[in-house]
């Protein structure tokens, strides 16, 4: 079995789809650690609505090739329509950012939106980087993209 960090990003029903990623999860992997809902403003379009982002941590036996197929699917049952605009609203974007003791380029691990939720489930770990995940954390925390907690979940963790 191999570990494997996914980061969720969703702001078309977000409260929802942060959730419901955990039980579509639990069916084909081992959860092992669920990172907070991270509330955090839309990049690139400024009258996007906000994103809950959320790392969780799994195990599973699946081929990271596998993983991607198996990810590609759940986004296109829960709804999610692709486009050339990187920053269309999306229901669910999952995607695998450290697979089996490596960092997978993404670039959620070189801003605030990706390090602090992935910190939530490995701050132990350095990042691509070389430095501690926590550390960064810490300091991203007051960045103006971080919104917080997600209020409607902060009570279920």
């Amino acid at each position: 079995m191999v570990s494997l960090i996914v980061l969720l990003g969703s702001n078309v029903d977000p409260e929802y789809w942060s959730e419901k990623i955990i039980s579509i999860l639990q069916t084909c992997s081992s959860v092992e650690k669920i990172g907070k809902p991270w509330k955090t403003k839309a990049e690139g379009c400024a009258d996007a609505p906000n994103f809950i982002n959320r790392a969780i941590k799994i195990r599973g036996k699946k081929t990271i090739e596998d993983w991607k197929v198996l990810f590609k699917k759940i986004e296109k049952k829960s709804g999610r329509q692709r486009s050339n605009d990187p920053n269309q609203p999306r229901t669910l974007d999952l995607d695998i950012v450290w697979f089996d003791g490596k960092w997978i380029d993404n670039p959620g691990l070189s801003r605030p939106y990706g390090i602090i939720p992935i910190a939530d489930v490995a701050g132990d770990l350095k990042g691509p980087d070389g430095f501690s995940l926590k550390q960064l954390a810490a300091r991203l925390r007051k960045h103006p993209s971080i919104l917080g907690i997600s209020k409607n979940q902060a009570s279920l963790l």
